[in-house]
């Protein structure tokens, strides 16, 4: 954590947020991981042989992973300021409508599709979003981008921050 001010300020990213999304069913895996689970404590309620609670152990390890497998986690990351002032004044509110910063039909859909990673395109992501996501799935990352990039620092310490001498 050393170095100057100047270099941590230099070194620090753009805010970000971490979106998990399921990318495969997850029953079967959510059943296994469960089977494994009542598995290993069955073996260590009846007082099984160390070998037999390690191999149940490694099973639910196993289980866990193939669960985790079936999601991607999709990072949203804040627009520099001033692309953020850009693509808002691309999107004005709407006259006679409830807008008030931004136009609420198009620019939540237009800033996701700013702060998603670059391995798809803009395109690409659109397709996405529009044939295999569901409308909460979809809600859920706009908020994400919303709430990354109007964000305000938190200025409160967190609890444990600084220790009361007395």
């Amino acid at each position: 954590m050393g170095g100057s001010l100047r270099d941590r300020l230099r070194a620090r990213q753009r805010p970000s947020v971490p979106c998990r999304l399921q990318v495969d069913d997850t029953a079967a895996a959510q059943r296994a991981a469960e089977e494994a689970v009542v598995a290993l404590r069955l073996a260590q309620a009846r007082g099984a042989a160390p070998e037999e609670v390690t191999a149940a152990r490694e099973a639910v390890t196993a289980a866990q992973a193939a669960l985790e497998a079936c999601y991607a986690t999709v990072t949203v990351t804040a627009l520099p300021p001033g692309d953020l002032e850009a693509l808002v004044a691309a999107h004005p509110p709407r006259e006679g409508s409830d807008d008030r910063e931004w136009n609420t039909d198009t620019f939540p859909r237009a800033l996701l599709l700013e702060c998603l990673p670059g391995d798809m395109t803009g395109e690409e992501w659109a397709e996405f979003l529009a044939t295999s996501c569901s409308d909460g799935e979809v809600a859920a990352l706009e908020q994400a981008a919303l709430a990354v990039n109007v964000r305000a620092p938190d200025g409160t310490l967190p609890k444990g921050w600084i220790e009361t001498i007395s």
